[in-house]
């Protein structure tokens, strides 16, 4: 093989490396697409209490479930002294 055949083989061989790469990130943004939209549809069916649209109401049961969740881990605070923490 002369060196523009080895060349030319190089950069088909990267082309078709950079193609794979590329559908395998097309295929895993897809598929994280799928899974945020059904998370989506769960979270919509949990908090749609009259199975019309999400309204302002929802949303803030919704935020104060999460925060709820958040403050969890911190909850012994709550009955600890409050001067400690200052």
């Amino acid at each position: 093989m002369n060196k523009f055949t080895n060349n030319q083989y190089s950069e088909e061989t990267i082309a078709a490396y950079l193609y794979e790469l590329e559908q395998a990130h097309r295929q895993e943004e897809q598929e994280l697409t799928e899974i945020a939209d059904a998370q989506w549809q769960a979270f919509q069916n949990d908090h749609d209490d009259y199975g019309d649209e999400l309204d302002e109401h929802d949303l803030q049961i919704a935020q104060a479930e999460w925060e709820a969740e958040q403050d969890e881990p911190f909850g012994f605070m709550a009955h600890d002294d409050p001067d400690y923490w200052v």
